[in-house]
């Protein structure tokens, strides 16, 4: 039996979901939309949000104070890290759009070959197969949920659950079911990621340095949300075992006021063979990165505490930290944790589906 209770896959299958009552409703708004097109005119393309400069040079003046020019290099530069994101964001953006257009275009085609409209369609091939979730499921799904859901009593909310479940259920078998359409059809995607060039530097890593997959983490140590992704790493380098190279660079931010020492820390019971155990270990007592503990935890680690301590002190990998800020500045980091896969740009705690998507097509690319 599929285990239905992961939090991760919950939120994929709603989102499948939702997938599909949109394009429900675009099936049935299409014939309308076919009328409206022998009738009306093509609607013309907007103009562009942003204005390229005259001359098409970026040296064009975009104000002047007091005579003083101020040029529209000089303004990328200033928001250059806020451009990079934004060239991720509106390739997520589009590429939810052309997922959702192929997926159009499959069931358009799937339910043409059986003279069926693709509402009818789909309550052929997902509505028919969805089976009301077993009291077992109820109580195990429920059991699972109880902190997040108030630990309301169980009877109060069975119907609640039931419906969630079923929706998780309808979920995966509507992504089944566009898998094998998928795999009987000739699907090119030539939409390209935008991509950046990231230094892996001589941070610590693991996995082989030659593999097809080079992961890059920016994170710090007192980050909730860097803590958040530990098991998500721990299942990608699982999964794809020597296939990926990860890199953890620091970027310790400036409001958490222990986590430059705390990145010292790691680096200093590297010096001693030992950087990945201080690294879980600092996230494991996120809350207590103070001097203080940071020198308990390397006696706990059995490492020379005169060595750390000493290094530790002497702020020896103040210089090393603030180069991988500096490195991550330049490729758009903000904020914690940022990854990037191969150059790909990912930002924050994303659920491991997310990572496979990318590392899985950059896998593909590479064949």
């Amino acid at each position: 039996m599929k285990n239905f209770l992961a939090v991760s896959f919950i939120l994929l299958a709603f989102g499948a979901c939702d997938k599909m009552e949109a394009l429900k409703n675009k099936a049935k708004a299409k014939v309308e939309e076919q009328k409206k097109a022998a009738t009306t005119s093509p609607v013309p393309e907007p103009p562009s949000a942003l204005p390229v400069a005259a001359g098409g040079s970026n040296s064009a003046v975009l104000a002047r104070v007091n005579g003083k020019e101020i040029t529209d290099a000089e303004v990328t530069e200033r928001v250059k890290n806020s451009l990079k994101k934004l060239e991720s964001q509106i390739f997520d953006i589009k590429k939810r759009g052309l997922d959702d257009l192929v997926e159009e275009s499959l069931l358009g085609e799937a339910a043409k070959k059986r003279n069926l409209s693709i509402d009818d369609l789909l309550k052929e091939e997902v509505d028919k197969k969805i089976v009301d979730p077993t009291d077992a499921e109820l109580k195990q799904y429920y059991e699972s949920m109880k902190p997040r859901l108030g630990n309301q009593p169980y009877d109060k909310i069975k119907d609640q659950l039931a419906r969630q479940l079923k929706s998780m259920k309808q979920g995966s078998v509507y992504n089944s079911y566009m898998d094998s359409l998928r795999a009987d059809a000739k699907v090119e995607i030539l939409m390209e990621r935008p991509r950046v060039e990231v230094s892996v530097d001589d941070d610590p890593s693991q996995g082989p340095k030659d593999a097809p997959i080079v992961l890059i983490e920016f994170s710090e140590f007192q980050c909730p949300f860097c803590k958040k992704t530990r098991p998500t790493i721990r299942q990608i380098l699982d999964t794809y075992k020597d296939k990926v190279h990860y890199v953890f660079r620091d970027f310790p931010l400036s409001f958490h006021k222990n986590a430059p020492k705390a990145a010292q820390a790691a680096n200093c019971a590297g010096d001693q063979g030992k950087y990945w155990e201080m690294n879980d270990k600092l996230f494991e007592n996120q809350q207590a990165l103070d001097i203080e503990n940071l020198k308990k935890y390397a006696g706990e680690l059995k490492l020379n505490t005169s060595k750390f301590n000493e290094c530790l002190d002497s702020d020896k990998f103040a210089a090393e930290i603030a180069k991988d800020e500096q490195d991550g500045e330049s490729v758009g980091v903000s904020g914690t944790p940022a990854y990037f896969i191969n150059g790909i740009f990912l930002s924050g705690a994303r659920p491991f589906e997310a990572f496979k998507e990318v590392i899985d097509d950059e896998l593909a690319r590479g064949k």
